[in-house]
């Protein structure tokens, strides 16, 4: 089974991700982005990572870098209320992105091909 970190400020959002994702097969790992992600992945050994770009605890191109810089070949799908071009897309080189909605077919299709499946 593949493991899935998702990683939201939002309780709600991490709440429906873990429904939706876990009845797709998935194994899920929520956090809300505090200072320990880094710890969590070490810890947990994900295969996937979607990740809010708009955090509380840390910012999200922060977080997106430091997880490039650590684990390299780990897939990061970064999800934002926001187009890519009001963030700066540059600095997520390498990730997948998707805009936040309620009809999540294109973020599942994304993980798909981000674990392999």
């Amino acid at each position: 089974m593949k493991k899935i970190l998702v990683v939201d400020d939002e309780w709600a959002i991490r709440l429906l991700y873990e429904e939706e994702l876990s009845g797709e097969g998935y194994e899920i790992i929520t956090s809300d982005g505090d200072k320990e992600l880094l710890e969590i992945i070490g810890r947990q050994n994900p295969d996937l990572v979607v990740m809010d770009m708009n955090l509380k605890g840390i910012d999200g191109q922060e977080a997106f870098r430091q997880i490039r810089q650590l684990y390299s070949g780990l897939p990061v799908i970064l999800c934002s209320a926001y187009p890519k071009t009001e963030w700066g897309a540059e600095s997520a080189e390498g990730a997948s992105f998707v805009v936040k909605s309620s009809d999540l077919s294109e973020l599942k299709s994304k993980i798909q091909i981000g674990v392999g499946a």
